[in-house]
């Protein structure tokens, strides 16, 4: 189970960016504190890739991500269609959240995500230019792809 522990929001290099504490309940039936530290901007890159709508999907994603065993990238680049692309990647993360939540019985919820999710947001024109490089990638790769 992944709990997160807390969070905070820093500018460096002209961003903002997010660090998170996350503890992971281990198979040896012990707890590891991870640190997941990630430009704020990537809820919105991981919206406008997938197009993801909401905020708290789009913070699901980035926030259990590092914990997937394969490349999203490459899926991403060469599923049939975005959507496909989308539909298969949120199974890779639900799968991600079921194997923790075995380990512990609990939810991933609480304050701090509520908080963490009240100080993000989309960016509608940020997710807009990567929906459109991500568009103009997979029709390099993928002549065939479903999307205009």
């Amino acid at each position: 189970m992944i709990r997160l522990v807390d969070y905070t929001l820093t500018e460096a290099d002209g961003q903002q960016w997010v660090t998170v504490v996350k503890d992971i309940d281990a198979d040896t039936g012990g707890v590891t504190r991870n640190i997941h530290r990630f430009p704020a901007a990537t809820v919105s890159i991981r919206a406008g890739e997938y197009g993801l709508t909401g905020l708290d999907e789009a913070l699901d994603v980035v926030l259990h991500e590092p914990f997937l065993t394969d490349d999203p990238a490459a899926a991403l680049l060469t599923a049939r269609s975005i959507d496909a692309a989308r539909i298969a990647h949120l199974e890779r993360i639900a799968a991600v959240k079921r194997v923790h939540a075995k380990r512990s019985g609990q939810k991933d919820t609480g304050d701090v995500l509520t908080r963490l999710g009240a100080a993000l947001r989309i960016d509608p024109d940020l997710a807009r230019a990567h929906a459109a490089r991500t568009r103009a990638i997979r029709a390099r790769l993928r002549p065939d792809t479903e999307e205009p």
